[in-house]
């Protein structure tokens, strides 16, 4: 879970990629055993998933309780279990770090850690030691795994317990720099043995107290004291904080916010490519401008003479700038007026005449 991940990321932030790393093998011994446990309960109960459905189990499955409560004790990183080892380390090097971020990721990796022995402390409860809410006929099939499933079990759970005392000296030990030369560090990073020496006690003990304390409370409230648990969730305030909570911090609104925008974004874009610019410069957009195209071309043809004479003008136009190259557009003006004159039986233009035309531009001439 994310309070299991936030020790690896604080090391990460403070450059101790070696005691992140520490962590990273321990989490997968203990995590691991949590998981193939938690499979374990729910083969029993023939895939149920819901905890709620759970309840007085400890009697039934009393191997499959021990290998959870060994898992979680290693995850709330109680004191000489493997997770107590690089937990505990993590949270007091980021104390050590003496800056406003080293303090800001120590209080928030003890909350984390709260959280971590809160959830598990609720897991085991409504597990384990609730009183039976499922069908009869699942109690009646319960049983606990075969050989070839306890196995595994075995193996993680004794490393969950003894791996991290045994493997700290080979990691984050006094002295030891076997990672120096392969994982980056940045320079200003805090030496660990300058955190097992300049942590005040009380910053040292806060993780390992403040969780115990907050699960023998909630054990406490489980116990003697359920009808105040059901109060607090019924009040106003226990069901925003419940609705708050289920819905993510309200991040999947805004997540949904964001995509809806996105994706009718796409979906504007994607249609207007695969349904508009592509159909228009595609085949078929260039089989409907040559329809289009003929049936214009079709419109010409009226019948009358006048007509077909200015299309034969236009076209001799066109073929002497295509074909002479007229650079020089008062050349053309001048072949005009000479074949209008002609036409229409006006005397040809004076030698002062011709120069005075030619001398112009077609910007001076006044229309």
């Amino acid at each position: 879970g994310l309070p299991c991940q936030s020790p690896k990321v604080s090391e990460e932030a403070l450059s101790q990629y070696d005691l992140a790393l520490f962590h990273l093998v321990n989490h997968a011994f203990f995590k691991a055993l949590l998981f193939l446990a938690a499979g374990v309960v729910i083969h029993a109960l023939n895939d149920e998933q819901d905890m709620r459905a759970y309840g007085a189990l400890v009697q039934l499955l009393p191997f499959t309780y021990t290998m959870l409560l060994i898992g979680s004790l290693s995850l709330m990183a109680i004191p000489f279990l493997t997770g107590f080892y690089s937990k505990e380390l993590i949270i007091a090097s980021a104390y050590g770090n003496y800056s406003v971020s080293g303090h800001v990721g120590y209080w928030l990796s003890v909350l984390a850690a709260l959280f971590t022995a809160l959830y598990s402390t609720r897991m085991l409860y409504l597990t384990f030691y609730n009183r039976p809410n499922g069908g009869k006929d699942r109690y009646l099939s319960v049983h606990e795994s075969p050989v070839i499933m306890a196995i595994p079990l075995v193996i993680l759970a004794i490393l969950s317990i003894f791996f991290g005392y045994f493997g700290q000296d080979a990691f984050v030990g006094a002295g030891s720099n076997f990672y120096g030369n392969a994982l980056f560090q940045h320079p200003n990073h805090v030496l660990l043995v300058d955190t097992h020496f300049s942590v005040p006690l009380l910053y040292n003990l806060l993780p390992v107290v403040l969780p115990s304390i907050g699960s023998v409370l909630l054990l406490a409230l489980y116990t003697f004291y359920p009808r105040s648990l059901i109060s607090l969730i019924s009040s106003k305030l226990g069901r925003s904080a419940y609705a708050c909570l289920n819905q993510a911090y309200r991040f999947n609104l805004l997540y949904a916010l964001i995509t809806n925008k996105v994706l009718a974004l796409a979906f504007y874009c994607s249609k207007t490519l695969d349904r508009g610019v592509l159909e228009l410069l595609g085949p078929y957009g260039l089989v409907s401008l040559l329809l289009k195209a003929s049936q214009n071309m079709a419109t010409l043809d009226t019948g009358f003479v006048p007509h077909y004479a200015l299309y034969f003008v236009l076209a001799l136009i066109s073929f002497v700038i295509l074909t002479f190259q007229v650079n020089e557009p008062e050349y053309l003006l001048i072949l005009i007026v000479r074949h209008y004159s002609n036409s229409q039986g006006i005397p040809a233009l004076t030698t002062e005449q011709h120069d005075a035309l030619i001398g112009c531009t077609l910007g001076d001439l006044k229309i």
